[in-house]
């Protein structure tokens, strides 16, 4: 029986579901936990409380890997934008451009990503399973492909058009760019943005509330990005304030920090609900966002339970993810 690449997808995405569901409720029990199931869900600090057997030592890996995942996410887009624009061998619906706006949007923030793990984070020598390695190293491919899925469920072709294409991706951002430099100014905006959707309707022909929807979108996730970015820079700075010794750690504050521990896995959460979004909430797409936001979430009740221990004379009850809920 062959595979489709969407129900390849939909398996994929299910199995993780399941498999990460079950590991994470062994181990967030408080009581009789295996060692065998912390050391395949445990990484980075969470493991430096343990000495777990020798067979699970040997297949950990180093976490300041985690930039392979990102080369791994860009070069998977980078070759699904190649196949659309140039091979042209899919079938695609009537929402071509947008999905190509999807991706190259999906293609900024694995480059962030990436660029964070090469020149911002600051790890420790703290390791994660080959568990977490290879769901890492297969997740971001997936991904794409769920994306790349998600615009091959109808038969009918659409042309091509790149000037379009680069229209709707750049203007956006442009859009962006421009009010957060020149927001002085916003009492032109009205006018300038009337103009605009002028010229979506001339070109596009498509409902203006599908115009507003796709250009707020673009916005949105270049917010969350920048809001997870200062994030990340955050708790590089904890590292820095330390001094030499990068195996530190300290309780995060500052930005959004003084709302909830981890705040940077709500965001990525929000940013994998708006990439759904795009997609017209596809199976594919919302799987990849159950998938995260179990996976996020546990990562997040985990890293309080940490902080629970080693700073329980500092722990003042902050929320795990959720600010005020959980």
């Amino acid at each position: 029986m062959s595979f489709s690449l969407y129900q390849l997808c939909i398996t994929y995405w299910l199995a993780c579901t399941v498999v990460i569901c079950i590991l994470g409720i062994f181990a967030l029990r408080k009581v009789r936990k295996s060692e065998t199931i912390m050391g395949l869900v445990y990484f980075g600090k969470f493991r430096n409380d343990h000495n777990f057997k020798t067979w699970l030592r040997i297949i950990e890996m180093p976490k300041r890997l985690f930039w392979i995942f990102y080369l791994i996410a860009s070069i998977a887009v980078l070759f699904a934008l190649i196949d659309i624009v140039i091979n042209s061998k899919l079938q695609y619906n009537d929402n071509l451009i947008f999905n190509l706006m999807g991706l190259l949007l999906y293609l900024t923030h694995v480059i962030r990503r990436l660029y964070e793990c090469l020149y911002v984070s600051i790890f420790s020598d703290s390791s994660m399973n080959i568990l977490h390695f290879l769901l890492g190293i297969t997740f971001y491919p997936f991904c794409v492909c769920s994306q790349l899925a998600s615009f091959t469920l109808l038969n009918n072709k659409t042309e091509i058009n790149i000037l379009t294409i680069l229209f709707y991706t750049a203007l956006p951002i442009a859009l962006f760019i421009g009010f957060y430099v020149f927001k002085n100014f916003f009492f032109n905006l009205k006018k300038i943005f009337n103009q605009l959707i002028f010229l979506y309707i001339l070109i596009a022909e498509i409902n203006i509330l599908t115009i507003l929807f796709y250009t707020a979108l673009p916005i949105a996730i270049f917010i969350v990005q920048i809001k997870q970015h200062h994030c990340f820079v955050l708790l590089a700075q904890l590292r820095l304030n330390s001094g030499v010794n990068a195996n530190t750690y300290a309780i995060p504050n500052g930005g959004l920090f003084e709302h909830c521990l981890s705040p940077h896995y709500l965001l990525e959460i929000i940013l994998y609900f708006l990439f759904a979004l795009i997609y017209h909430l596809s199976t594919p797409m919302l799987l990849c966002f159950l998938f995260v936001t179990i996976n996020q979430t546990i990562a997040a009740l985990l890293n309080q339970n940490w902080y629970k221990r080693h700073f329980h004379k500092f722990f003042n009850n902050q929320k795990a993810l959720i600010p005020y809920i959980l």
